[in-house]
């Protein structure tokens, strides 16, 4: 899976480094943008943008995982949802919350946008913090 190499990558960059410094004070620090693939099935994702790029390989990994995908939208899950990421962390197919534990995160929220035929837009935030 690769980035689209089509998009202004500085323009991107530039506004969800804008994002990540009004989120600070919250205690996000990176941010990853999921969207369909377009000529993929609807549980396919792609990574649409993340920030800091060092987090790409473990954006990838989520963007391949099926969780909140597919089967995800299919229940009654909410839009907004929010994991503590070590709880499942040892569970197999879980190479992504491994990654980003390794980056020292420990928490993920995820917002999702909706498209036509099952499809979303999905946003992860990701902190070092505990949520409670």
């Amino acid at each position: 899976m690769t980035l689209p190499v089509n998009f202004d990558s500085m323009g991107v960059d530039a506004i969800l480094n804008d994002w990540l410094t009004a989120l600070t004070e919250e205690g996000v620090e990176a941010v990853v943008v999921l969207g369909p693939v377009p000529t993929g099935t609807r549980d396919d994702r792609e990574v649409l943008a993340v920030h800091p790029p060092r987090f790409v390989g473990a954006a990838l990994a989520l963007a391949q995982s099926q969780d909140f995908g597919a089967c995800w939208r299919d229940s009654d899950a909410p839009l907004v949802a929010w994991q503590d990421i070590s709880k499942a962390a040892g569970d197999a197919g879980n190479r992504w919350r491994r990654l980003w534990l390794a980056h020292g995160q420990r928490t993920v929220v995820r917002v999702a946008f909706p498209l036509p035929a099952g499809r979303a837009f999905e946003c992860f935030m990701f902190s070092p913090r505990h949520l409670s």
